[in-house]
């Protein structure tokens, strides 16, 4: 019996009509509750007079009720019609909607074990022809993420790809089911999509991504979550849709603070696979970060650190925050690792690293501690890894030798595990920091020759521009990369070239076939070629006295034309070639000694000697044959 304070002391009729209800509607205290306290205070407040009706809030929940069972098919005769008298007619179909949705909860349950427990993708097929009239958009969400993880094995990739038709009524439910899906269905789904089109051959139609962007744009319940897998999925399919990502990014901008570092990175990501330039959203994202950085692990500023790496922005003040991290926070993070709590491992140490390459961003102090963690490591590292970090430093120009010392130690043990890439980062890497390791580079070699159908003419030319920088004499590598690059100059960038011409004459090893097939494709783009490059190229020519009277006709008329572009150290060394390989060029040594006479304060002693002897090896560049240059200056540059 209920008694409130205020009012006379009620029957327990209207409290046994509620405990009735509740005991018909298979009450559960977790989920019931609330069902308990309506049921229980309707009749009650209708005694007490406080309400003009008492089933008011019945009614409100009541419809809130039908409502939600609406799009539910199950059967109406739940409670037995013998209670209706009892309870009224109101909680009686009250009860009967509790009920429907107890029921409808189980058979939720049942088809999500179902889908979950299946181990082939026929099974999943087969659950959506037997239950179709029962999956919600949770369902259909889920049997597309279930598929998307079955397609990763052998056995049913190949399924699917030969049966890709059985899916289609799966496809068509759920393309029709997209207004009813909430913002984690959506992304749920999407990710799924983009998953099995990258492991199979099956591809989704544009319509299908479509419907997938208008029904996206339409809901205003998106997770960070969600917005993160949504990105992620169209940036794996490399699909642009600026709608989508204008929308996302304005979500995102708006309260940045609810994503975790994952989702900044894998946003930043999405973003630059989409080749899409949004300072605005990279600079709320940063300043995100930067909140957040004293929580960050290593492995949270790795991900990070690499995702602004790959886009056209560079995160200044985020970049300073990681580098002032004090030494112990560093620390720490190993401390954490041996804990398993924390990935500072190599892959972290390379990522951090890279991006900091990457990004031309100077932090001397963090790469100095990193040196000594990655020492201290350097078992757990891979060929990946040994080639990536060096790389970073030396396009940094900071000098790690002890890691340089510990990584040829151990890569010359795992040099087979070496690819074309890894190779050559590698040899670049060393030649460019000056670190000598005849031993490794002479694996390198063996493994390089090995291998060399799989090398790109720009691995082939950094790498003996590697092997000459370093002054590390490899005539095998150098006659199979010669023989290998006379078909394929015309696939050499300017770049490609010039290294390859000017290592082979560092070296000393003279390629004819192959200097005659750089000196036609260079005569088909001479105007390409900047002063360096035109420099470099009569220098090897001269360097390993191999005729192209072709290319320096054509390269002395270029000369004169453009007579300022040329520095005093690339006139010396142009001057020299013509004269050692006695190339008859009168106009062209007229135009470089005015520029001399011009400039003389510009060239440095070396560079004048270098021009005397030039025009004293000339025969037709006597005081006597020129008017044009002065005798006493002549001398002067003579007795240098």
């Amino acid at each position: 019996d209920y008694k409130d304070p205020n009012k006379e002391s009620m029957g327990g009729k209207a409290v046994s009509r509620s405990f009735l209800l509740l005991l018909l509607s298979g009450f559960k205290f977790t989920y019931n509750l609330s069902f308990f306290v309506h049921s229980l205070r309707a009749p009650l407040v209708s005694k007490t007079g406080r309400l003009t009706n008492g089933n008011g809030n019945n009614k409100l929940f009541r419809r809130a009720t039908i409502k939600r069972s609406s799009s539910i098919n199950v059967s109406a005769n739940i409670v037995s019609t013998s209670c209706k008298e009892y309870i009224g007619e109101e909680s009686y179909e009250y009860a009967q909607h509790i009920a429907a949705m107890q029921k409808h909860d189980e058979l939720v349950s049942k088809l999500k074990t179902l889908i979950l427990k299946s181990s082939t993708i026929g099974e999943i097929i087969d659950i959506h022809v037997q239950n179709q009239t029962d999956l919600m958009p949770y369902h259909l969400s889920l049997c597309w993420h279930k598929i998307s993880q079955l397609a990763q094995n052998d056995r049913e990739k190949d399924h699917i790809e030969q049966n890709g038709k059985a899916l289609l009524p799966l496809l068509k439910h759920t393309v029709a089911a997209f207004d009813k899906y909430d913002a984690r269905a959506l992304s749920g789904t999407a990710i799924s999509f983009a998953k099995i089109s990258s492991a199979t051959k099956v591809i989704f139609e544009s319509e299908i991504w479509n419907c997938l962007t208008e029904r996206s744009v339409e809901v205003d319940t998106f997770q960070a979550g969600d917005i993160s897998f949504l990105i992620c999925a169209y940036a794996k399919i490399n699909r642009a849709d600026q709608k989508l990502l204008n929308y996302l990014s304005e979500k995102i901008i708006f309260d940045t603070s609810i994503f975790s570092p994952k989702e900044i990175a894998h946003i930043i990501w999405g973003y630059a696979k989409l080749g899409q330039s949004a300072p605005k959203l990279y600079q709320a994202l940063e300043r995100s970060a930067i909140k957040k950085l004293d929580n960050f692990t290593a492995g949270d500023i790795a991900q990070i650190a690499y995702a602004y790496a790959t886009v056209d922005f560079k995160p200044t003040r985020l970049l300073n925050a990681i580098a002032d991290l004090p030494i112990e926070k560093i620390n720490d993070f190993r401390v954490e690792t041996t804990r398993g709590l924390d990935s500072f491992n190599a892959q972290a140490m390379c990522n951090i690293l890279w991006a900091y390459a990457r990004l031309g961003h100077d932090a001397p102090g963090l790469f100095t501690v990193i040196e000594d963690e990655a020492i201290e490591i350097i078992d757990s590292f891979n060929s990946k890894d040994m080639a990536s970090i060096v790389w970073a430093y030396a396009k940094m120009g900071h000098p790690a030798p002890k890691l340089c010392t510990a990584i040829e130690e151990k890569a010359i043990g795992m040099v087979k595990t070496f690819n074309s890439q890894d190779i050559t980062n590698t040899v670049w890497a060393y030649a460019k920091l000056g670190h000598q390791a005849p031993n490794l580079f002479k694996a390198m070699e063996d493994a390089t020759i090995k291998t060399l159908d799989f090398f790109s003419s720009r691995d082939t030319s950094l790498i003996v521009w590697a092997y000459a920088k370093n002054r590390h004499p490899a005539p095998k590598l150098c006659t199979a990369i010669g023989d290998r690059a006379i078909n394929k100059v015309k696939s050499f960038n300017n770049q490609d070239i010039v290294n390859t011409a000017w290592a082979y004459a560092k070296l000393g090893h003279k390629a004819p076939k192959l200097f005659a097939a750089i000196e036609d494709e260079v005569l088909g783009r001479m105007k390409t070629f900047n002063e360096r490059d035109v420099a470099s190229l009569l220098w090897a020519y001269a360097i390993l006295g191999q005729p192209a009277p072709a290319m320096f006709v054509a390269m002395r008329q270029l000369v004169v034309e453009e007579i300022d572009r040329f520095s005093p150290h690339h006139l010396s060394n142009i001057v020299w070639a013509y004269a050692t390989l006695d190339h008859q060029a009168p106009e062209l040594f007229a135009t470089i000694y005015r520029k001399v006479e011009e400039n003389h304060g510009n060239f440095s002693k070396n560079q004048l000697a270098r021009i005397a002897r030039a025009y004293a090896k000339s025969d037709t560049l006597t005081p006597q044959a020129l008017d044009v240059i002065d005798r006493k200056t002549f001398e002067e540059l003579q007795g240098l």
